[in-house]
């Protein structure tokens, strides 16, 4: 896990492709979000007060963490936005990702509450004794964080995307008082193939490929006779080989990676080991019967037959002279 979590961080931390996720989540791949108004921000800025095994304050890091800035009628629109990216299902991740923006939501207000001081102590503005209380005006606003949790692997996601998911059935009479928090969630399985254009970076050729990895007739039909398989840079085919696990052979040109050739070559040396094992294979199982052979015509014992193949004279008795 930890190849790929250095990996996928590194490149989901270029803003074209950061954009690129968030633009096809929330505008269905309109260029909404653009890359040179993002601002990268400290993953590490999310401090648990308490930690359960030593009930000390503990740093909590966010994969990828970024402001974005956008000018609506002449003034400036900031929103946080943070992406957590799963190899593999995190059974609480409405939890976790409720964590995170719950805990900058607190920071937000407690930033806001440090300058309201500061100003009321200049006593520049007045302040009333509740806004005072809490350090927080009534005319302050909070900027929004949206979480996006990117999947990378190729099964649906059989977590739960809701807290309200996460509590029993017992709870169902009063599940309207409880709140509930959605998890934003990109996957690869629950992408529609023909949306996969609407990506505008290469992330989507990542995405694309994990959905059919683990179905070589649709991988093949998905990707043979699309260029851009054809030259994709050197870390989405990395990306793409760490999150499937294929044995890929990853040859550059130029910082290119042809995935096709790549994918040809794996299956042309799959085919090869193949056939070298099942030669080997066949190799063994006639010298198993030469020796079964051997040892009853009497020509030699079970413990020097037993001896050849590495085995115990009890376990070649029980696996080849045994009476069916």
């Amino acid at each position: 896990m930890g190849d790929f979590d250095a990996r996928v961080k590194e490149y989901m931390s270029r803003n074209d492709r950061f954009a690129d996720a968030f633009n096809f989540y929330l505008y269905g791949g309109k260029h909404v979000i653009k890359p040179d108004a993002l601002r990268e921000l400290d993953t590490s800025g999310i401090a648990i007060p308490y930690a359960p095994e030593s009930g000390k304050p503990v740093q909590k890091y966010r994969d990828v963490f970024k402001s974005w800035k956008v000018m609506s009628d002449g003034r400036a629109i900031y929103a946080l936005l943070g992406t957590e990216l799963q190899k593999k299902v995190h059974y609480a991740m409405p939890v976790r990702n409720l964590l995170y923006d719950a805990i900058n939501y607190s920071d937000q207000v407690k930033q806001a509450g440090q300058k309201n001081r500061r100003t009321a102590w200049n006593k520049s503005q007045r302040f009333s004794s509740a806004e005072f209380l809490s350090g927080f005006k009534k005319s302050d606003r909070l900027i929004p964080v949206i979480t996006l949790t990117i999947f990378f692997g190729a099964d649906e996601w059989d977590g739960p995307k809701t807290l309200h998911e996460m509590f029993g059935d017992e709870y169902e009479e009063f599940a309207e008082y409880l709140p509930d928090y959605r998890l934003n969630l990109l996957e690869p399985a629950g992408i529609n193939p023909v949306d996969f254009e609407k990506f505008d970076s290469e992330l989507g050729t990542v995405l694309e490929y994990i959905k059919y990895s683990k179905d070589e007739q649709k991988l093949e039909s998905a990707i043979s006779n699309n260029e851009k398989y054809r030259s994709v840079d050197r870390d989405t085919a990395g990306l793409i080989k760490e999150a499937t696990g294929s044995e890929l052979e990853l040859k550059e040109e130029e910082g290119k990676v042809d995935m096709c050739q790549a994918i040809n070559d794996m299956k042309r040396h799959s085919r090869m080991d193949g056939v070298r094992e099942g030669k080997i294979e066949g190799k063994v199982e006639g010298k198993i019967e030469e020796l079964v052979f051997l040892v009853k015509e009497g020509d030699i014992s079970v413990v020097r037959a037993a001896g050849r193949l590495e085995i115990t004279p009890e376990e070649f008795t029980e696996k080849y002279l045994k009476e069916e």
